[in-house]
């Protein structure tokens, strides 16, 4: 028996004979039908004994269900990174075979068809790697076929920004003080290229010095206003909607820029006294044309004097230059954007010409007679000072040696008076011996000293004498040394305090040697004192009253003492000197009141065992405030 669905044959099956005479079955099982309206006919060709025959009926095939899965090979990725996506169709349910027909994949975040494509053995694949960076919700469609029935699959694919590095570099580092710096800024990436801009910070400063949009991935900056010191500078990518944002730092460092420091004098060289004015000139360029400011140190005799600049210059002037060659230097202490600089130049001051002029008060004079003689010293500037020496050239006699004294110019002698030259003629010369200033100079005179006349005179004398005693006064120098320490302890036992001690006190003392006000000289003096002592106290403190405690006292102590005076005595004293061994009484009574305040009295008996006996009594109070 053969069957068909009306198209073609679908299969053909001997019949088998039934349960009744008469009777044959025919079955044919098959999966081969397509979907639709159906009229499946079945025909039996005949045999030798029954006549062919055929019969048709309707039958209806159902489309299949299919199932449609989606897979991404990379999920989440970054931007620009491929991805492909497969959609596989499966049919459902009783049946068999491999859907065919299109499957459409669409991003449906942003409504936009990704690939139309067919389905080869049941599955579809395609790569994209242009998903912008976000969540895209991925669909795959599968249209059906005149078999199977539509299906749809979706995913979320989930796009993160892609990566990037920015780097920085600076044109000049270290850079100077005013001194243009370019820094690049360069943004890459493996996702494509990136857009958005490059905000450039000085970190140290917490300033922004410019945004910069990123033209080919970077972005350029330029600056001279970076002031001197260390600057952490940022170039910071923003990032943008598909690139994420990226930074780095590097550390420039702006040295201050250097400066010109000439020094000049006025007059060079120069004669001791006159006035010379150095100028120190102070040249520079800093950021935003800053000009030096700050003070020049100048250096002169070993003394600093500091003179702010005016302008660009610094000047001091000066009318006490030592003679010789002195070393003057300019210190600039340099500011916020200029370092310091130093110079200095060697000063010549010469000494200064002197003109010596010799007088005398009597010329000629007589024999016998005393001449004052007068040096007048006269320079320019200064006043000439030290001393001059008198000689007598006719006998090659040094006559002695003043000291100029003098207020101004025109008055400045050295005087010499002498009354032992002999008769006759004597040319004397008087020769300014110089001093830091002035050169040497010389002046003459020629004296005429007559012979003397004589006489005799005959004259008695009683005695009569009249003696008065004067008063002395002096001043000396002298030293003295003072020394003394101990140690005391403090025992209590039962209701007594004891306090051993041991104590030591030394004076030395010395005097120069002098000459008092009548001419007497005075020998030097060593003077020299201390005690050396132990012993122990012994107090009784009790309460007098809830406000009042009273202590009484008493101990004893061992004494040594040793002095010495190498002066002469004269006169007599009124405090015994002690020396050597001897012993101390003391005792008393100590009252303190509420509050802290205190009062005591007490007497001392020294010099126990000795020639001198010392009583000392002493009374004290002390009030807190």
């Amino acid at each position: 028996m053969t069957f068909s669905d009306g198209f073609s044959t679908i299969g053909t099956v001997t019949p088998t004979p039934g349960p009744s005479t008469g009777q044959s079955t025919a079955a044919l099982s098959t999966s081969a039908l397509p979907a639709g309206n159906l009229t499946i006919t079945a025909s039996y060709s005949g045999d030798s004994t029954f006549n062919p025959s055929t019969i048709s009926a309707p039958f209806t095939v159902a489309k299949a269900n299919t199932n449609t899965g989606l897979t991404s090979s990379q999920n989440p990725s970054n931007f620009g990174q491929s991805v492909t996506f497969t959609a596989t169709v499966t049919a459902v349910g009783p049946g068999s075979g491999i859907p065919t027909g299109i499957v459409t994949f669409t991003d449906t975040t942003t409504s936009q068809t990704l690939a139309i494509l067919t389905l080869s053995g049941g599955s579809a694949s395609f790569t994209i790697s242009s998903l912008a960076a976000g969540s895209h919700n991925i669909q795959a469609s599968y249209g059906g076929d005149p078999n199977f029935n539509t299906s749809t699959a979706s995913l979320t694919q989930t796009v993160n920004k892609a990566a990037t590095s920015t780097g920085l570099v600076s044109s000049l580092n270290p850079s100077v003080s005013g001194q243009s710096v370019t820094f690049t800024a360069k943004v890459s990436s493996t996702g494509g290229t990136p857009t958005g801009s490059i905000t450039f910070t000085d970190q140290t400063t917490n300033q922004t010095l410019g945004t910069i949009q990123l033209a080919n991935r970077q972005a350029v900056l330029t600056i001279s206003t970076l002031a001197p010191g260390t600057h952490m500078i940022q170039a910071s990518y923003s990032g943008d909607t598909n690139f994420a944002a990226s930074s780095m730092t590097l550390s420039q460092t702006v040295n201050k820029a250097a400066v010109t420091l000439s020094l000049v004098s006025s007059a060079n060289p120069s004669q001791a006294g006159q006035s010379v004015t150095f100028t120190a000139t102070v040249t520079g360029n800093a950021a935003g044309g800053a000009t030096p400011t700050g003070s020049v140190t100048f250096v002169i005799g070993g003394n600093s004097t500091s003179v702010p600049l005016s302008g660009i210059t610094a000047s001091i002037s000066t009318t006490t230059l030592p003679t010789g060659s002195d070393t003057i230097t300019a210190n600039y202490s340099g500011d916020t954007n200029f370092s310091s600089a130093s110079q200095s130049i060697t000063q010549t001051v010469n000494k200064n010409n002197s003109s010596t002029t010799l007088e005398s008060n009597d010329n000629p004079s007589n024999f016998g007679q005393t001449v004052t003689l007068s040096a007048l010293v006269q320079g320019s500037l200064l006043l000439p000072t030290g001393t001059v020496t008198f000689v007598d050239t006719t006998t090659g006699t040094t006559l002695g040696t003043a000291t100029i004294h003098g207020t101004s110019l025109q008055n400045n002698f050295a005087t010499l008076s002498i009354a032992t030259l002999t008769a006759g003629t004597h040319n004397i010369t008087a020769t300014y011996n110089g001093d830091g200033n002035f050169n040497t100079s010389s002046g003459t005179l020629s004296q005429q000293v007559n012979k003397g006349n004589t006489n005799i005179q005959l004259t008695s004398s009683a005695p009569n004498g009249n003696d008065t005693s004067k008063t002395a006064s002096g001043n000396f120098l002298g030293t003295r040394w003072l020394v003394s320490g101990g140690l005391t302890g403090t025992y209590p036992w039962q209701h007594y305090v004891f306090e051993p001690s041991a104590q030591v006190f030394a004076l030395w003392e010395h005097e120069n040697a002098y000459t008092d006000s009548l001419g007497t000289p005075q020998a030097a003096r060593d003077f020299e004192t201390g005690r050396a002592s132990t012993g122990i106290k012994v107090a009784y403190p009790f309460a007098w009253s809830s406000t009042v405690a009273l202590s009484p006292y008493a101990g004893i102590y061992a004494d040594y003492y040793f002095s010495q005076d190498d002066a002469q005595t004269v006169g007599l004293t009124t405090v015994p000197l002690l020396q050597g061994f001897s012993a101390r009484m003391t005792g008393g009574i100590a009252a303190t009141f509420a509050g802290g305040a205190s009062l005591g009295a007490g007497g001392e008996l020294g010099g126990i065992g000795s020639d001198n006996h010392i009583w000392t009594w002493t009374a004290r109070g002390r009030i807190p405030f």
